[in-house]
């Protein structure tokens, strides 16, 4: 649920598709942990 709730939400803002905003998710998610490891 809350992984639906922020790509609908990243939807919204944008004014993009469900697709879209899910590689946005995803790909942020990623940079997010590549950062906190430090890589």
């Amino acid at each position: 649920v809350k992984a639906f709730n922020e790509v609908y939400t990243t939807k919204v803002e944008k004014k993009i598709p469900m697709r879209i905003a899910s590689f946005m998710v995803a790909i942020d998610r990623v940079s997010r942990s590549f950062t906190l490891r430090g890589a």
